[in-house]
């Protein structure tokens, strides 16, 4: 997984070196359309890779021994999965500079 990050990483270094070019060009592009505000000041810290693998259920042992506790893991590992998709929702960009409705094919 680290290859997958450190590519990544140089792309955004690549993407961070043009982007000074391709602000204006997307405004060029976009016309009207365009509103600097969708458009990040700096990419710094946008792009990264992290990986994880949870646990999806508590183990079944902890039923049998203590089913307070498992009721307890299980709401921990729902916590989880709910936390790791609000995340991602946060960091998912709703628009990128430069795109519009119109780029998708039409």
């Amino acid at each position: 997984m680290e290859t997958y990050r450190e590519r990544l990483q140089e792309a955004a270094r690549e993407l961070a070196a043009q982007y000074d070019t391709i602000k204006p060009e997307a405004q060029r592009r976009l016309g009207t359309l365009f509103n600097a505000s969708d458009c990040p000041s700096t990419l710094d810290g946008l792009f990264d890779l992290e990986v994880s693998y949870p646990t999806i259920e508590p183990p079944n042992y902890l039923m049998a021994l203590h089913q307070e506790a498992y009721q307890q893991e299980q709401a921990r590992v729902r916590e989880r999965f709910e936390s790791a998709v609000e995340l991602a929702d946060e960091t998912q960009p709703s628009r990128t500079c430069g795109s519009s409705s119109s780029d998708s094919g039409g």
